[in-house]
């Protein structure tokens, strides 16, 4: 950053060569050598610096024009100071040139964004002078010419990035204020409105009489002529009378009602009066898109200078005379559903707001000294119930009614509640009011002598549209999702698949006119013991194990000669997961029947932790569907515990044989059945160990079935108080189950002391990825199928019942004299290969 001696010195060395160029120009004015424009000599004036913010790399504010009180702005970022002389400003520029930055870095394009233009004169004219007003000229004047550049700036990077980003980077208070007149300027900078034509003044007689009346003044008149009137009361602030009270003049512009009476002379006819004739005149304001623009006199390159201003339109004119009209009453009327949503007990109830079209007084009467409005009946047709939401295009009249009020209007304009009977909108479907005022409906109060005198004409007719929204209630449909899961039993960590049938209690399954409307259904599944009632509602004590959303939508194109199910796309982990409906396109009183959802399928997943069993319940709720199907549904679930959605989760189990009896030295084994479904997505394995039964005297083992120490026994003591499982001498591999329903063998266990053993099986299930581990089951130690019994080993024995484990043995022996054979061939081949690399 320079110092401020460096910023003044480059402050006066700026000022010093627009001095030299003013002081060029004029030498070269007084020598005669400069041409003429257009054979006109034109004076060129040098822009000088005004009010801004100086830094030691460039300046932000305002120019001079010298000469004038002309204040003006640099419209090009990023070019050469203006400090040439400047051309007489151009008015009316819709186009800023496009130009070469300094130094010729970067070529800015043209700029014609009306926008924009309109965007910098407002910025120019509100902001840019005058200057001297303002709490800080220099702050002013530097934010209104950022504010210039950052408009002229949108869209171009280069512009933004080296020469706005430049400026904001002082971080300076007039940055924000600039900001603040874009935001501003992007507000306000509007187009000029264009002028229309003011409506000519109403005429009306104000009684039966048509001795008074009034005159409607429209904004924009500047002045009324009365014919065969006067006025007859004073209209107020802004309008002024003459002296004969003919004469009207309106100053502020604003509409105005002038109350008149009639005066007529004897010799006046009818075409005299009264009437009313009169000017008018409009003023629009806004911004152009276009500003005054100052170019260099002798350099392309030097920044082009600007101001604007508002402009201003104006469009008058004049009216011949009108005469009051013929007295017509038109009431119309506007209705509000008091509850778009009904029960089936429901009354529904409409608000009519009847009032008069405007220029359309409502007829009164005097009955007893007091003003009364007549009477006005309405007659209200609620249509329903329609299975798609109603439209004006049907054909009304071959709707279902579900009822008809008749409106009595008897205190004037105003709102009226209606209500229809109780219960007469209890089918599901949606519910249309249609309002109708006609003359050839009213009482006495309105026809009044002959008809044409009647005081709203017998072929009057006001009628809304059937579908409006405001006039629409809705029996919301109540959808059943039945559920059915595929399997009754489950293994743990299964999975299965649910499906739904969407029942619907009234069968009617409401419409749009392109087909049924989308449905979500929210499956919610729940650990049970294993056995469930059915309930309305799950247990408080029931766990929640997961909950899935399945969408039922409908297609955009439907087939007309269709009603059914198109086949659903169905995947799950944030996918596609839907069941399309197809459902006939017609008239709004079609029932779209709700074909059964068959194919609405998910595959739930049964969390490991689960046991006893599932149930899944189903449910359609209004809070899970899209914001516009909300109003059209009930909560509906089905039944919690259902037979067809709930399912056993089973755990395997084992049924043993022991080998009954062996003597020492000999080996045993114990076989397992599984039965029963086996965990999905780990690894079952069963496991044996044989316990083997203390006895007084009898030496203590341990569980590799060594004794514990020399000598070391049982006592009598503690035999008799030892349990079952108090001595296990040998437990053995796990065996892999592969499969349910087949027999598994122990691996054999050398026996090494005589006794009885009970074998004790266990299965457990395993997951290596995650180290989790479930016991499924656990045999009972003591069981008689579950007993082996050691006998001690003699000649006789081995003779009589060792064939086979001689013949084991045996093979034992040849497995492990091959063994050995093996490692000495291999430790010679090795020897052998070692010495001959050596």
């Amino acid at each position: 950053m320079q110092s401020p001696e460096a910023k003044t010195e480059r402050k006066w060395k700026a000022t010093w060569r627009a001095l030299l160029g003013v002081l060029s120009m004029l030498i070269v004015a007084s020598s005669g050598i400069a041409p003429p424009l257009n054979g006109v000599s034109q004076p060129a004036n040098a822009a000088t610096f005004g009010p801004g913010v100086w830094t030691a790399e460039w300046f932000m504010g305002s120019y001079n024009v010298s000469g004038t009180n002309v204040v003006v702005y640099c419209l090009e970022p990023g070019a050469e100071t203006p400090l040439g002389a400047q051309t007489p400003g151009e008015a009316d520029v819709q186009t800023l040139r496009g130009y070469w930055t300094s130094g010729k870095r970067h070529f800015v394009e043209p700029y014609s964004d009306p926008a924009g233009l309109r965007q910098m004169a407002y910025i120019l004219h509100n902001f840019g002078a005058p200057l001297h007003l303002a709490a800080d000229a220099n702050v002013r004047a530097a934010a209104t010419s950022l504010a210039i550049w950052i408009i002229r700036s949108e869209g171009d990077p280069w512009l933004n990035e080296h020469v706005i980003r430049n400026r904001r980077a002082s971080g300076a208070t007039w940055v924000a204020l600039a900001d603040q007149m874009v935001r501003e300027a992007k507000l306000n900078a509007k187009p000029t409105p264009a002028a229309v034509d003011v409506q000519a003044p109403i005429i009306t007689w104000d009684g039966d009489d048509r001795l008074t009346g009034t005159i409607d003044a429209f904004a924009g008149t500047t002045s009324l002529q009365l014919h065969g009137a006067i006025v007859r009361e004073d209209p107020g602030l802004g309008v002024s009378l003459s002296t004969d009270r003919r004469t009207v003049s309106i100053t502020d512009g604003q509409r105005h009602s002038i109350r008149w009476t009639q005066r007529l002379e004897m010799a006046d006819g009818s075409d005299v009066g009264p009437s009313v004739s009169g000017a008018w005149e409009l003023v629009r304001n806004g911004w152009p898109a276009a500003m005054t623009v100052f170019a260099g006199k002798s350099s392309s390159g030097q920044q082009q200078l600007g101001m604007a201003k508002p402009e201003q339109t104006r469009r008058s004119g004049t009216w011949g005379r009108a005469a009051p009209a013929e007295r017509t009453f038109r009431p119309t009327l506007t209705t509000q559903v008091d509850a778009v949503r009904l029960t089936p007990s429901d009354a529904p109830t409409d608000r009519v707001t009847i009032v008069a079209e405007e220029g359309s007084p409502w007829p009164t009467y005097v009955s007893g000294e007091e003003q009364r409005f007549r009477e006005v009946r309405a007659t209200g047709t609620l249509y329903g119930p329609l299975r798609s939401r109603p439209h004006s295009k049907l054909d009304i009249d071959s709707l279902p009614v579900a009822a008809q009020v008749t409106l009595v209007a008897d205190v004037g304009p105003g709102t009226y509640e209606v209500q229809a009977p109780a219960g007469s909108a209890s089918a599901v479907g949606f519910y249309s009011w249609v309002w109708k005022i006609a003359g050839v409906d009213q009482g006495s109060q309105l026809q009044t002598g002959d008809p044409a005198a009647w005081h709203l004409n017998s072929e009057y007719v006001f009628a809304d549209e059937l579908g409006l929204e405001s006039e629409t209630h809705v029996q919301p449909m109540r959808p059943v999702p039945l559920t059915e899961l595929e399997d009754e039993t489950l293994p743990i960590g299964g999975s299965t698949i649910a499906s739904w049938k969407i029942g619907l209690l009234d069968d009617a399954w409401l419409g749009e006119s392109d087909g049924a409307v989308p449905l979500v259904i929210r499956a919610t599944m729940y650990e049970t013991s294993g056995e469930v009632q059915p309930r309305d509602h799950a247990p408080e004590t029931a766990g929640v194990l997961s909950t899935d959303f399945i969408p039922v939508t409908r297609p955009a194109d439907l087939d007309p000669s269709s009603l059914g199910l198109s086949k659903p796309a169905l995947i799950r982990s944030g996918q596609l997961l839907s069941t399309v409906l197809k459902s006939a396109a017609g008239r709004a009183d079609q029932s779209y029947a709700a074909p059964p959802v068959d194919q609405a399928r998910l595959r739930i997943e049964v969390p490991r932790e689960a046991r006893g069993g599932v149930t899944v319940q189903a449910c359609v709720l209004q809070e899970d569907q899209p914001v516009e199907v909300q109003p059209l549904i009930s909560d509906t679930c089905d039944v919690w515990g259902s037979p067809t959605a709930s399912a056993r989760i089973e755990v395997p189990h084992a049924t043993t044989q022991a080998q009954e009896s062996v003597a020492v030295g000999e080996s045993m084994r114990d076989v397992a059945a599984i039965h029963g479904l086996l965990p999905v997505g780990m690894q079952t394995e069963v496991t044996f160990t044989a316990y083997l039964q203390p006895r007084a005297g009898m030496p203590r083992f341990d569980e590799q079935w060594r004794g514990e120490s020399p000598g070391k026994t049982w006592s009598a003591a503690e035999a008799a108080s030892a349990s079952c499982e108090s001595q296990p001498v040998s437990t053995t591999p796990a065996v892999p189950v592969e499969r349910s329903d087949a027999e598994y063998h122990s691996p054999p266990v050398i026996t090494r002391s005589e006794g009885t053993i009970f074998w004790v099986e266990s299965l457990v299930a395993k997951d290596d990825r995650t180290g989790e581990e479930i016991l499924l089951h656990r045999g009972t130690c003591g069981l008689e199928n579950e007993r082996t019994v050691v006998h001690p080993k003699t000649k006789a024995s081995l003779a009589a019942t060792g064939g086979g484990n001689r013949l084991e043995q045996l093979l034992w022996g040849i497995c492990v004299t091959f063994g050995g054979g093996a490692t000495v061939v291999a430790c010679v081949v090795r020897s052998r290969r070692k010495r001959s690399r050596q």
